[in-house]
């Protein structure tokens, strides 16, 4: 099981890759990818909430955020509340991008639902949950 997830990782990777692509028509590096899939995840977040997330650096958090705010993959917001806070979040055209992508992804995945037999679905279901929660519980013991 574990080559066919990492094919399908591979397969997913490589057309989300593919499918983005930077101003100029290069695709963005993989790490840049990396955050901008990350923030997806967030409506907004602070600079120090994501590098406490990910372990990473608040300094190396922030060099590549205002790489990824100058490309306008993703914009910065001032807090309301307290002028000196400060969120990133993805810039619209980046949200956007992604509900593209998710609907091919839905469709996909509803035709490949459609085509299996229920039970067969529901077990696939718990595996990914189970998998989803030993990762979550390995990376928070690690």
């Amino acid at each position: 099981m574990i080559k066919e997830l990492e094919k399908l990782g591979l397969v997913l990777a490589v057309r989300e890759f593919k499918d983005r692509k930077g101003d100029k028509g290069h695709s963005i590096s993989v790490n840049s990818r990396m955050y901008l899939d990350v923030l997806s995840y967030y409506d907004k977040i602070s600079i120090s909430d994501l590098a406490t997330r990910l372990g990473v650096s608040k300094p190396a958090i922030t060099l590549k955020m205002n790489e990824l705010i100058e490309q306008g993959y993703v914009v910065k917001h001032q807090d309301k509340n307290d002028k000196r806070f400060h969120y990133v979040s993805l810039a619209p055209r980046e949200v956007d991008e992604l509900n593209s992508m998710f609907i091919v992804y839905d469709k996909l995945i509803n035709d490949v639902e459609n085509s299996i037999d229920k039970a067969d679905v529901d077990a696939f279901k718990m595996v990914i949950a189970a998998l989803t929660s030993a990762v979550g519980n390995y990376n928070e013991s690690n």
